[in-house]
């Protein structure tokens, strides 16, 4: 057994949840670490770190912290959830609006008015486009 054999073993028990320490070791790799020092080294340093992640006690919150920090989390969700729906509306009545009052005005006009007014749509459409494109760059950047 090579030392990189040794380590990727070592390595693929501790990333599998295997390790046991030495008694889980299989008989190459003891006889590796008997002749070699460096893995020997390396495997009592990845002992050490074990039994410490091991001891790591985790914390728990309060029952009443944690359903605190959930409500909060959710009026966040709903504040944000409102604000969107508002400005949908708005961007929707901004959009609707003048394009349907020029579509009025387009319905008495003549053929040459319609086609003005039509490309004065797409020309207002294409100016709101810029101008949302316009506020996601500045949003995005603060």
């Amino acid at each position: 057994m090579t030392c990189e054999d040794f380590v990727n073993a070592v390595e693929r028990l501790m990333d599998e949840r295997r390790y046991t320490g030495i008694e889980g070791l299989s008989s190459d790799m003891k006889s590796h670490i008997n002749q070699c020092t460096d893995c020997k080294e390396y495997f009592r340093e990845t002992e050490i770190v074990h039994e410490s992640l091991t001891r790591i006690h985790q914390e728990t919150i309060p029952a009443e912290l944690y359903w605190r920090l959930v409500h909060l989390a959710n009026e966040r969700e709903r504040k944000s959830s409102k604000e969107f729906t508002v400005m949908a509306l708005i961007g929707a009545v901004k959009i609707i609006v003048p394009v349907l009052a020029l579509w009025i005005v387009g319905l008495f006009a003549s053929p040459a008015a319609r086609i003005t007014i039509e490309i004065g749509i797409y020309i207002f459409g294409l100016a709101l486009a810029f101008e949302k494109l316009g506020r996601r760059l500045i949003t995005d950047r603060v």
